[in-house]
């Protein structure tokens, strides 16, 4: 069920105060990290819940794994640049609001739907980890906030940031519930 190699990202674990070993606990949780370039998109045992697992052992696909994901990394680069200066500059940021919101509407729906299609990494990955995560932009939401507050507009940049929030979260909602309709 589970390929072996560490799990990256959140998940919840405590020890056993007897023996030592690592016990799940839902209510303790604790982060680890690897580089994205030795690992894959990967469900775990909660429902719904996906997360980079290292994949080390896989030899000569690494390489052709990362290549692709930097294409497809230039490709939602430049899909944000291209959105960006056609919406152009406004009192409100909403080329990167729109940006975000369906990049988060797109994550929500690509993974679920590709790990019940069983889509590989090689297919997977470039999709979410390069041209998604090239496409979305967290700095650029960050900025623009810091803009806004420093013009003294924080009531725009509240609603930036809730919107921003609130409706990334939903966008990602949607898109997973999509994902499991049509699958």
């Amino acid at each position: 069920m589970t390929e072996p190699g560490l799990e990256v990202g959140c998940r919840s674990q405590s020890h056993d105060a007897r023996t030592g070993s690592p016990t799940d606990d839902a209510d303790l949780p604790y982060c680890t990290r690897r580089s994205v370039l030795a690992t894959s998109l990967a469900p775990t045992r909660h429902p719904g819940h996906y997360a980079l697992r290292d994949k080390r052992g896989v030899g000569g696909r690494s390489a052709v794994k990362v290549a692709l994901i930097a294409a497809a990394g230039a490709a939602g680069a430049l899909s944000r640049y291209g959105l960006s200066v056609a919406i152009g500059v406004r009192a409100f940021p909403w080329a990167t609001l729109g940006i975000n919101l369906t990049g988060s509407f797109l994550l929500g729906f690509v993974l679920p739907f590709g790990f019940d299609r069983g889509w590989s990494d090689t297919r997977l990955l470039p999709i979410a980890v390069g041209f998604l995560g090239a496409y979305t932009t967290f700095s650029t939401f960050s900025y623009e906030t810091f803009t806004l507050l420093r013009a003294d507009r924080a009531p725009i940049a509240l609603i930036y940031v809730l919107a921003s929030l609130v409706g990334g979260v939903l966008a990602a909602s949607a898109g997973y519930a999509i994902a499991n309709r049509v699958g």
